[in-house]
């Protein structure tokens, strides 16, 4: 995705490596990390490309790529796809844009039975 920042903002051909969307599983000593190297640059009016791509980068916070670790919210594919250690894989949960109360009543119901096959 293209997106236009006059040069007296951004005065580089590209932005560095950053994650696009709508989570984002951080841990505490790089919270802080980025937030004590937050000031050391000019805001920048996308969040996703100034927090986790040019202060990340100057704060040496390590970004990973999840998306094969995503569940979807179709049943059949998350049932009988994902397996769960049984303490070094635990599941995260995170919800987004549920337009209604029903579909947030619905997500917290999955989320609430949803149960991991462990591999042995």
């Amino acid at each position: 995705m293209e997106m236009y920042v006059p040069l007296s903002i951004w005065p580089k051909e590209s932005y560095p490596n950053y994650c696009d969307g709508p989570l984002y599983v951080v841990g505490r000593k790089a919270v802080r990390s980025l937030l004590e190297n937050t000031s050391k640059h000019r805001p920048f009016h996308f969040e996703d490309v100034f927090f986790t791509g040019i202060v990340a980068e100057s704060a040496g916070v390590r970004r990973m790529n999840w998306s094969e670790s995503m569940i979807l919210t179709d049943q059949s594919y998350y049932r009988a796809r994902e397996e769960c250690g049984r303490v070094e894989n635990s599941v995260v949960v995170a919800v987004h844009s549920l337009p209604s109360s029903v579909l947030m009543r619905t997500g917290y119901e999955e989320a609430v039975n949803f149960k991991c096959s462990f591999s042995e």
